[in-house]
């Protein structure tokens, strides 16, 4: 038996439209991964367990991050500094 596998005629909006709704779930994930990445935890295993959480447990674990993990965060110096720098209106020399 030979199975032939068809993809849904959509026009250019439909397939745009397709993957967004399949980006969504993975949203919350790569966010959350990219600010355990960025901010530093009490300790150095609750770092890991919570990037191995975003990692590993699809969807689930970028939601229990938003709302239990990223309160636990500790804003880095660093990115304060890059913040406090990107409020100052540019320097135009005269």
């Amino acid at each position: 038996m030979h199975y032939k596998i068809t993809l849904p005629d959509f026009s250019l909006t439909g397939w745009i439209i397709f993957f967004i709704i399949l980006a969504l779930p993975i949203l919350p994930n790569l966010w959350s991964i990219f600010h355990v990445w960025r901010n530093t935890y009490p300790n150095p295993q609750e770092k890991m367990l919570w990037m191995l959480c975003s990692a590993m447990l699809p969807l689930a674990g970028g939601v229990i991050y938003i709302f239990i993990g990223r309160p636990r965060a500790i804003k880095n110096p660093k990115t304060e500094e890059r913040e406090e720098e990107d409020s100052r209106p540019p320097y135009i020399p005269d």
